[in-house]
């Protein structure tokens, strides 16, 4: 099956993991072009996942973030320290203190507990590495031109449901 296109960043996705796969609260701002998840629908930089930085080699880059300039970071949501947020995988977590946060993004369940989740800059490498190229380290999306179009030629192929429907939903009151 061809991919669908995101409209904001022109990231591809299956169409498949976007039926199946994509989180149902996510799908229809997808569809909607309101973005996807390599561009935080919206908020970030694909390239340099919002952190505005160059990403590194993984092998020589960075020991806490392995060269990707950000963190995936949790916080328990029944914590008694509710400003305490870690990074890693038992049994190596470690706390991290004061995050710059990047995105946040909805709870989900681990086996022990319910977690807040977020992606923040890594605080070892911050501020070492080369602005990005496509957001001059910003970290803000730079929306790629006629993407919303491109996005619905691309589901128009990729999809078996009605073709106006599509057009009428991607493009609005654009639509012909």
């Amino acid at each position: 099956m061809p991919d669908i296109f995101c409209a904001l960043c022109g990231e591809p996705w299956d169409q498949d993991y976007v039926t199946h796969e994509l989180h149902p609260l996510d799908r229809p701002r997808f569809l909607e072009g309101a973005g996807c998840e390599a561009c935080d629908f919206g908020r970030s930089c694909p390239p340099c996942s919002g952190t505005g930085r160059e990403k590194g080699d993984r092998a020589g880059g960075c020991a806490v973030c392995l060269g990707s300039r950000c963190l995936i970071i949790r916080q328990p949501v029944n914590s008694n320290r509710p400003e305490r947020w870690e990074y890693g995988y038992r049994p190596h977590v470690r706390p991290i203190d004061n995050p710059e946060i990047i995105t946040r993004y909805r709870p989900t369940s681990t086996r022990d507990e319910l977690v807040r989740n977020a992606k923040a800059h890594c605080p070892a490498c911050r501020g070492t590495a080369p602005p990005c190229r496509v957001c001059a380290g910003s970290g803000e999306l730079q929306p790629v031109p006629d993407g919303d179009l491109r996005a619905a030629i691309s589901e128009l192929a990729a999809s078996d449901a009605e073709p106006l429907g599509i057009l009428a939903r991607r493009l609005g009151d654009r639509c012909p």
